[in-house]
């Protein structure tokens, strides 16, 4: 009985360290271009292994348009008519093709982009949940208004200093491999956020956070612009596992 109370604090004991934040590249930016007011937001094209991708970044850049002072359009009936005319899958639409969605959904503006990560790994000492995309906005022309690319993320260590003392860099390897192959494609938490839906949603809204402040509001931007823009921004917080440093869209409307 003596011999559990004192082994109890040491095996609740662990050491935690966390990094939530984000960062973002402007590649390019119109001047004074006039912003679209009603956006199409086309499904990305998927570069990742996870099928929930498209959806969650779609939501998420949602948002972030709202903050900017433009309606975001996307729903069921809005992908079935693309689907009919075989538009929903092209990733990087033509200017003739965006000229098509635009009259066929009745908009001045399409949101397109690429994911290019979208994972969340837990070693059960290491945790990353990470979500990374392009984006990019063209009027109803096909003319490019906007394309910057960002990621958002939630990084976290957590290990049992008893184990630190007890067991070698290799063998803490080792049983962080074994811990991924036994239970992170079954991880309880991953396949809870999934059946609702918003597996990852924090992470991509951190990163459409960070790339907010950088781009103009509707009806357009009144900051000095340039054609080809270069300008990048990154941010990130270490601390507690429940830190957010994901920053409000700045922008408003006019």
């Amino acid at each position: 009985m003596t011999s559990r109370h004192r082994l109890l604090p040491a095996v609740s004991a662990v050491l935690l360290s966390a990094c939530v934040g984000g960062s973002n590249q402007l590649s390019y930016r119109r001047d004074k271009a006039q912003i679209p007011s009603f956006v199409a937001i086309l499904p990305p094209a998927n570069q990742t292994s996870d099928g929930d991708a498209p959806d969650t970044i779609r939501r998420a850049a949602a948002e972030m348009l709202l903050g900017l002072g433009i309606v975001p359009f996307q729903s069921p009936a809005q992908d079935k008519q693309l689907y009919d005319m075989g538009l929903l899958a092209v990733g990087s639409p033509t200017p003739a093709q965006i000229k098509k969605i635009a009259a066929a959904l009745g908009v001045d503006g399409v949101l397109m982009g690429t994911a290019t990560q979208f994972h969340d790994l837990n070693l059960g000492v290491y945790m990353e949940r990470v979500v990374a995309a392009t984006l990019q906005l063209v009027n109803a022309e096909g003319d490019k208004i906007w394309e910057i690319s960002g990621d958002g993320y939630n990084r976290a260590v957590n290990i049992d200093p008893t184990t630190i003392a007890s067991e070698s860099a290799k063998s803490l390897a080792t049983n962080a491999v074994q811990r991924a192959v036994k239970g992170s494609r079954f991880d309880v938490m991953g396949q809870f956020e999934k059946a609702l839906h918003i597996h990852l949603l924090p992470e991509a809204e951190m990163m459409t956070g960070f790339m907010s402040p950088n781009l103009p509001a509707w009806p357009e931007s009144d900051q000095p612009g340039v054609d080809v823009a270069a300008e990048s921004a990154d941010g990130a917080s270490g601390g507690a596992s429940n830190a957010n440093a994901a920053p409000s869209p700045a922008a408003e409307s006019k």
